[in-house]
């Protein structure tokens, strides 16, 4: 009988030691992913702002593509011929 008690007592100190360590850890958590997620946005909107004040005609070209990449030949090239 003695120790079946002493595993419910242990139950129930894991238990409560995981529902103190949620409590102070959960709000900490989730404060550091709300402030991550606002700063991500926050240059988002700076990047945003700063591609539309760029000056009216100018062209720029973002390429962010790999040299290496293997083209994928999906068939041979037909030439358009124009029918009168």
């Amino acid at each position: 009988m003695g120790g079946f008690l002493k595993i419910i007592l242990l139950i129930l100190i894991i238990f409560y030691a995981f529902k103190l360590l949620g409590n102070l850890l959960f709000p900490y958590i989730i404060s550091k992913k709300i402030n991550n997620d606002e700063h991500r946005k926050r240059k988002a909107w700076d990047d945003f702002l700063f591609r539309k004040k760029s000056e009216e005609g100018k062209v720029t070209v973002d390429f962010n593509g790999n040299k290496n990449k293997k083209r994928n030949n999906d068939g041979e090239y037909v030439d358009y011929e124009e029918i009168k």
